[in-house]
């Protein structure tokens, strides 16, 4: 939970609008604060999927990305999809309209562990597979 002087350092910075993602060091914390991407329009995944289709290779279909606030509540639901699975990810601590923000796990984090051979990999990698979009 972020305090009300946390949430209005945040919201007054430019950063996380001018560059989607921005660091605070704030009273409760380290943060990542991850603004939303602009929505995406479907066209270039409706050509990918065509030629998919045309050259009978279905693997080749696009992954829907979608922007704006449906891909804000993807990303948050399957951070906290992913840590109830006892996966090590970063903890939501706030959403709001156009941004969300959670802890900066330094070089703890999943991407790291599997870099690194180590940790809790294993496990990590079947409670992953395990979680739905």
């Amino acid at each position: 939970m972020l305090s009300a002087r946390s949430i209005e350092i945040i919201e007054s910075s430019p950063g996380w609008r001018r560059h989607r993602i921005e660091f605070f060091d704030l009273p409760e914390g380290r943060m990542v604060v991850k603004g939303q991407r602009p929505a995406r329009g479907p066209w270039a995944h409706r050509v990918l999927n065509g030629i998919a289709a045309l050259a009978g290779v279905p693997c080749l279909k696009a992954v829907p990305v979608h922007g704006g606030q449906k891909a804000q509540d993807v990303e948050v639901r399957r951070l906290r999809a992913l840590a109830a699975a006892g996966v090590r990810v970063p903890k939501v601590l706030h959403v709001a309209q156009d941004y969300f923000v959670m802890e900066n796990m330094g070089s703890t984090n999943l991407v790291c562990q599997l870099a690194e051979g180590g940790g809790n990999c294993p496990t990590s990698l079947v409670a992953l597979r395990s979680v739905s979009a």
